[in-house]
């Protein structure tokens, strides 16, 4: 072989390597772009079940503070109704003794 076919072999190789290397970066790139679909896919479902769950949460726990204030009112108002009824008992007895 005389070298210029040796040069020439050389370049069609070279030529040839490239071609095959810009080939498997593309298919590479093909694979890395749908696993990246894939991957945002499955990010998108945890967070819509994440927000899904977020938004019970919350609604419990509003209707938790809503019982417990509803449940404070209810327990103030016997407490006045207490203390009232207790006052009336009181003012009858010192009229009571009063009176004697």
């Amino acid at each position: 072989m005389k070298v210029t076919e040796i040069e020439e072999n050389a370049k069609i190789n070279k030529d040839m390597l490239k071609k095959e290397i810009e080939s498997s970066s593309i298919k590479l790139f093909d694979v890395i772009r749908k696993e990246l679909k894939k991957l945002e896919i499955i990010i998108d479902d945890v967070n819509a079940r994440f927000n899904l769950h977020k938004t019970k949460i919350s609604e419990k726990i509003n209707g938790m503070e809503s019982d417990l204030k509803n449940n404070i009112s209810r327990i103030m108002e016997q407490n006045m109704q207490i203390n009232d009824s207790f006052t009336e008992t009181v003012t009858k007895i010192k009229k009571e003794n009063t009176v004697i």
